[in-house]
């Protein structure tokens, strides 16, 4: 019995080994996979999608301009950040194509344009806010049970 038990343990010891060094090796191994893009043409006439890449550079602005003291901005300061924000193009014309969120108008030096935030887009901006912090304990949750659930203990 005690016999047994002793060449129980150093198969299982042996195994474990083996076992560990295959886990190792799956692990550190790493494989450079390219995919082309396939286009599904039901997805392409959503018309909200197709305009979602913009979404990210959009909230991202209305981020910077609410942290601003009088909620203001010149262009030359938002101009500065337009690859940071990832703006197709001009930063100027991208704000003038959502005249519902954003509102141009001549600052007070140089006769710069300078935009600010619609009362409209302001009010959203609040919702979104209560929304958060009433719905905030809900979300930590989630994260917490996402993260517990992951191989590694962390999101990507």
């Amino acid at each position: 019995m005690h016999l047994e038990r002793s060449l129980r343990g150093k198969f299982l010891l042996c195994c474990s080994k083996t076992l560990g060094s295959f886990w190792h090796l799956q692990k550190a191994s790493y494989v450079d996979v390219t995919m082309k893009w396939k286009k599904d043409p039901s997805f392409d006439t959503i018309d909200i999608l197709s305009k979602s890449r913009d979404l990210r550079s959009l909230i991202s602005l209305k981020n910077i301009i609410i942290k601003e003291s009088d909620q203001c901005l010149p262009i030359s300061a938002v101009s500065k950040r337009g690859r940071e924000l990832d703006v197709s193009g001009r930063v100027a014309s991208f704000l003038r194509r959502y005249p519902a969120i954003f509102e141009e108008f001549t600052g007070p030096k140089y006769n710069l344009p300078w935009f600010r935030l619609t009362q409209e887009a302001i009010d959203i901006d609040k919702k979104e806010r209560e929304i958060y912090l009433r719905r905030r304990p809900e979300i930590v949750g989630r994260l917490r049970r996402l993260i517990l659930m992951s191989r590694e203990k962390i999101c990507p």
